[in-house]
């Protein structure tokens, strides 16, 4: 799996779609820096799966996408697409087949993200497993970034052991032991519901025995209540068929009485009407004469606005008339003197012109004398420039004999104290020879005593990461328990949490019932009169919801009322507002009474009532609608028991499926329309509780969570203070090895030193005395010297005073000059002035003139608009004469005729009231109607209700009850008798006439939670085996791996640094899966140290060593390595380079480098530059 090429398209500053192509062999990436090249490495981890944005460079997934430069707007998406060749027949088995293997991956501003494998969509999970154990991924070996070669060095042991688990191929492994645990874990909380419920379910079994054994009591019981209540219901049933009859009468003849006063005011409404619409025809007449005044009223307005505005204009027009003619006056005065002060420049102006030209024959001449006295400081100044430069040469060369004559005279005396300085340390250095012989006796016996040191702490270190290993075992335990506790108390929550919003928003409702809901909770005083839904008030057992359901369908939406006028109110409210509809039952419900026929056995379908409770203020809604419900175990059942006794009551089962008393059959598997609102309750209930103890369990395994947590850190820092001590003693032990090879070094030191002084007095004598001969000879040059500078002083100093006498003349004749062109100027100025000013007059003059005949122009329009004003005005006052006079006379007819409509209004107001008369009257006839009406409704629905609650109670019909007459029965004996009979019933409590069937349910659910409880433990081992199985795998594997990489960085080591030795160990005391890699270094000429204690450039060829040992091992389809060889000099380079050529020939490599070397080694050449800020672009060269 070599990559063939790479796009990005709005990756970073790649906004651009640009392509990568790699060949085999070696492709070398470079560029100034900041131009993007680290940008390559972050698109093909990014493309490969990475999910940290800071591995990236970034503080979100944003930041991968092209944020805009000065000149690029922003994109909304960035892609990379990596293409692989399966050439080498290196893949995945999924992909063995195909040539090619394409990944993408697509990011977008929204956070969005999308994954691709050879163009088809995957999951992440997907490209993560593409690249697993391969040596590729976004943490393998392959890929070293800038920077990180270093770290390879600096990191832990157990964070190294990483190379090693990825070469070895146990990546996989260990993804599925992690999911074998998690599967494992999820399997142990299984078994303990499991057990849970086990238990739970035993104990059920016992009680429902005992349910059993009260259901014949309470059968025998029933059936002679039945019979009493039959009795007394037919009774009272007679006497309320007796009071419905006389109330008929009584209405019957209110009625004709009320249709009679019905048609004496239809009469009488149909004159008023005649009358009422003979008025309107007059309304309408006034309407239109009214009108017809007010446009006439409009007229005489428009036109006395007209002649006021008239007058207005002629009053204008005169005023312009007088203004034009004053403003002519003045306008010829203001001509005269213009004119005047035209001829005043020009005369001005000729005068300026003649001094102007007397000034520049004096300027030309004042010029010529200037130009003699430049030409002669000219000359002057080259003389100086002569003579300064023969006086500073010999201003320089006195100097130098000067310092010459200094430095002879302080070799001497430097010489002399170097002789006394040598005999003075040749004494030192013996006595000192005699001090580190004493020393080095005595860190002979430091060194040994830190070595037993050494020794003891080490045993010590190993007993402590013993014991950190046991506590992180523990640790990990109890960091499952508690993630596990607190995944499933969030489970819990959040269902717990999305049930109560949709309980909160009435979500399944109907709308007009989520309308009254809403209002009664945004208006709390309405909270007393709405009470709730029906199935509210309800609590049925879970095995009867579905019964409760069926049985009452959409009256569980009833909404409960206080009373009827409450339910008005939030009728009257639906229809205001268009919320829909919903009904309303009140608590004051008539019970009804009919007969459903024979019941059935209550031990095959018993009551739904009983399964049932409500509170006591709903009891008589709840069983005024489920009284002739009874429960059965199939709908064939019900057919049977429905066909056999003739019962006209409802049969439902516990799956909801029921037969109603007329036969009609409702069923199948669609949810009732109340949305399953008893099972939603229900598991709101027990996520709350179970929640609750979720809440307790998980604090729980919390607090062992942190006590394991606590004990492990304890347990690591004893043992890092241990192992800090270990290195302390270990160095101490190198500072007593290197002090004793220094004292050692040293002497040898002081015995050369000895002789080099000895030979430096000898040469110090001598040229002491050769300095003193050269000294005397310096000294007679520099008297020489100091003659001749004089001479060239006195000299110089004359040339500059006539220097300064000429410069005098030279400055007061440009000064004269100057002033003279400052004149000239100044009058060329005052002419030009005088010239404008000329023209500026000359252009006033002809803006008068036109003004002028401008003015006379609307002086003579003005007199002529004075004559058209005064005729407009007099047909105007005309006009508005005629339409004042038409005015006057339609105000007095419209006056006669608002006289004659007001008389007919009056008669009509009249008629008005005796309908209202006979329409009170008709009115009070019906209401008693009304209330007639509502006591026979009220005797009908008693009777009803009595009829409906017996056939609820025992299927059976009213007139089907035989009653003989001749028999006297005493009521009160009866009521007192049945009375007892309820309250043994009651006594009884609730009776479970199906227990045997349910009894044998739960067996049948005993037996299958055990063999569930078994599967779950069978599971748990197959878990406990593989996952044995995985660890001996990776045990093995690792082991392996570990030791032909450390024999290959053996190997390396030398042929890098040229020499030395190195070595990989694993940390002592720890298990293999565990157990992490340290890495022992020696360069050549140096003690076996700690890696950490290496230079820069020792760590970065100790960690490439490592590398290549794993490439040799395990090499991947390819590297890529991000300025590796940035901290090695020139000769590391080379061996570098050297050893990357020979792996060529198995692995592709990428490198971004700025060392020429490694440019000179590459096949193919990539260039990355920003041409634009911000954007990167990519020139390539092959250079095979």
């Amino acid at each position: 799996m070599k990559i063939k090429s790479l796009e990005l398209f709005g990756f970073k500053s790649f906004v651009d779609r640009t392509l990568f192509e790699f060949p085999t062999g070696i492709t070398a990436i470079v560029g100034p820096n900041g131009c993007g090249k680290s940008n390559l490495v972050d698109a093909i981890r990014w493309a490969m799966g990475e999910m940290s944005a800071k591995h990236l460079r970034g503080r979100s997934m944003e930041d991968v996408i092209f944020a805009g430069s000065e000149t690029r707007p922003p994109v909304n998406m960035a892609e990379v697409t990596l293409n692989f060749s399966t050439e080498d027949g290196i893949a995945p088995p999924a992909y063995a087949s195909m040539s090619e293997i394409s990944v993408t991956r697509r990011v977008f501003r929204e956070m969005e993200s999308e994954y691709l494998i050879n163009q088809v969509p995957c999951r992440l999970r997907d490209v993560h497993e593409l690249f697993m154990d391969t040596g590729v991924g976004t943490r393998a070996y392959a890929i070293v970034e800038q920077g990180q070669i270093a770290d390879l060095v600096n990191a832990r042991p157990v964070d190294r052991r990483v190379l090693i688990e990825e070469a070895a191929g146990i990546t996989k492994y260990k993804s599925k032991k992690e999911a074998a645990l998690r599967k494992m874990d999820a399997a142990q909380q299984n078994l303990l519901r499991v057990g849970d419920i086990v238990q739970e379910v035993r104990r059920q079994m016992g009680s429902l025995d005992r349910q059993a054994r009260r259901a014949e009591r309470y059968k025998t019981l029933r059936e002679e209540l039945r019979t009493i209540e039959l009795d007394l219901a037919a009774r009272r049933a007679r006497g309320l068929s007796r009071e419905v009859q006389e109330q008929s009468a009584a209405l019957e003849t209110l009625r004709r009485e009320h249709v009679s006063l019905s048609s004496a005011m239809a009469s009488e409404e149909a004159s008023t009407e005649a009358l009422r619409l003979e008025l309107a025809e007059r309304e309408r007449a006034l309407n239109a004469r009214q009108e017809q005044l007010f446009e006439l009223k409009n007229l005489v307005a428009q036109q006395e606005s007209q002649v006021d505005l008239l007058k207005k204009d002629r009053e204008n027009a005169e005023s312009r008339r007088r203004d034009g003619l004053a403003e002519q006056g003045r306008l010829g005065e203001e001509r005269e003197r213009i004119r005047a002060e035209r001829d005043r420049a020009g005369r001005e102006r000729e005068a300026a012109l003649e001094q102007r030209r007397a000034l520049d024959a004096l300027r030309a001449e004042a010029e010529g004398r200037l130009g003699d006295l430049i030409d002669r400081e000219v000359a002057l100044s080259e003389e100086i420039g002569r003579d300064n430069e023969a006086l500073v040469g010999a201003i320089a060369e006195l100097a130098r004999v000067e310092k010459s004559v200094e430095d002879l005279a302080r070799r001497r005396d430097e010489a002399k104290a170097r002789a006394q300085a040598a005999a003075q340390a040749l004494t030192e250095a013996r006595t000192r020879q005699d001090a580190l012989a004493e020393k080095q006796v005595a860190a002979a016996e430091r060194a040994q005593e830190a070595r037993h040191t050494l020794t003891c702490l080490e045993t010590k270190r190993g007993e402590a990461l013993r014991r950190v290993e046991i506590l992180s075992r523990e640790e990990s335990e109890a960091e499952l328990a508690w993630q596990a506790a607190r995944d499933r108390m969030r489970e819990t929550a959040t269902r717990l949490d999305s049930l109560r919003e949709l309980e909160s928003r009435y979500e399944g409702y109907q709308e007009g019932v989520r309308a009254i809901l809403l209002v009664r909770e945004s208006q709390p005083s309405r909270s007393h009169s709405v009470m709730g839904l029906l199935a509210e008030v309800i609590e049925a057992p879970a095995e009867y919801e579905r019964a409760v359901e069926a049985a009452l369908g959409e009256r569980l939406q009833y909404v409960v009322v206080e009373d009827v006028e409450a339910g008005i109110e939030a009728v009257e409210y639906l229809k205001r507002s268009s919320s829909g509809r919903s009904s309303f039952v009140p608590l004051s419900i008539r019970e009804t009474r009919h007969s459903a026929g024979p019941k059935p056995d209550p031990l095959l379908a018993p009551p739904l009532l009983d399964a049932i409770k409500v509170e006591d203020r709903f009891k008589p809604i709840v069983m005024s609608l489920l009284r002739d419900v009874h429960v059965v175990d199939t709908l064939q059942r019900a057919a049977a028991i429905w066909r056999a006794n003739g019962f006209r009551g409802t049969l439902v089962t516990k799956e909801g499926d029921l037969i109603d008393r007329l036969g009609v059959m409702t069923g199948g598997s669609a949810r009732s329309a109340s949305g399953g609102v008893f099972a939603r309750k229900r598991e709101i209930r027990e996520l709350a509780e179970r929640a609750e103890a979720l809440r307790a369990e998980c604090s729980h395994a919390e607090a062992a969570f942190g006590e394991r947590t606590a004990a492990r850190d304890a347990a690591r820092s004893a043992a890092e203070s241990i192992g800090q001590r270990l290195h302390a003693q270990d160095l101490d032990r190198l500072v007593f090895d290197e002090a004793l090879d220094r004292i050692v070094a040293e002497k040898e030191a002081a015995e050369r030193s000895l002789a080099a002084l000895e030979t430096e007095t000898r040469g110090a004598e001598a040229m002491t005395v050769g300095a003193s001969s050269v000294l005397d000879e310096a000294a007679l040059r520099r008297a020489a010297l100091a003659t001749a500078r004089r001479a060239g002083e006195e000299a110089m100093a004359e040339i500059q005073r006539r220097r300064a006498a000429l410069l005098g003349d030279l400055e007061a004749a440009r000064l004269s000059t100057t002033e003279m062109k400052i004149t000239a100027a100044g009058l060329a100025e005052r002419v030009q002035a005088l010239e404008q000013e000329t023209a500026r007059l000359d252009q006033e003059l002809c803006e008068r003139d036109e003004r002028l005949i401008r003015i006379q122009v609307e002086v003579d329009g003005a007199a002529t608009r004075i004559k058209e004003i005064e005729e407009a005005l007099g047909e105007s006052e005309q006009n508005l004469a005629l339409l004042m006079s038409q005015h006057a006379d339609g105000r007095d007819l419209l006056a006669k005729q608002r006289d004659a409509y007001q008389l007919d209004a009056e008669r009509l107001a009249e008629m008005d009231r005796a309908i209202r008369e006979l329409r009170h009257r008709q009115q009070a006839k019906g209401e008693e109607i009304n209330k007639l009406q509502v006591g026979e409704t009220e005797l009908r629905l008693r009777l009803q209700n009595l009829m409906d609650n017996l056939f609820d109670r025992y299927h059976v019909r009213l007139e089907d009850v035989a009653i003989d007459e001749s028999v006297q029965i005493d009521p009160e004996a009866l009521d007192a008798r049945q009375a007892e009979l309820r309250t043994q019933i009651e006594r009884l409590g609730e009776v479970n006439v199906g227990a045997i069937e349910e009894y044998q349910e739960l067996s049948e659910r005993y037996r299958f939670l055990t063999e569930q409880s078994e599967d779950l433990r069978r599971t748990i081992e197959s878990l406990q085996n593989a996952i044995q199985k995985i660890n001996r795998t990776s045990r093995k594997l690792f082991a392996e791996t570990f030791e032909l990489v450390a024999a290959k960085f053996e190997e390396t080591f030398p042929r890098l640094f040229k020499g030395g030795k190195a070595r990989l160990l694993l940390t002592e005391g720890e298990d293999v899966l565990e157990a992490g890699v340290e890495i022992v270094a020696q360069p050549p000429g140096k003690r076996l140290q700690n890696v950490t204690l290496l230079s820069g450039g020792e760590k970065t060829l100790t960690a490439v060593s490592l590398l290549f040992a794993i490439f040799q091992v395990k090499p991947s389809p390819f590297f890529l390595l991000d300025e590796v060889d940035a901290a090695l000099d020139d000769a590391n380079v080379e061996r570098f380079n050297g050893l990357l050529h020979q792996m060529t020939a198995q692995s592709q490599f990428l490198l971004i480098t700025h060392n020429k070397a490694t440019i000179e080694l590459a096949d193919t050449l990539y260039g990355v530059t920003m041409e634009i800020p911000g954007v990167s672009k990519v020139v390539s060269v092959k250079l095979q």
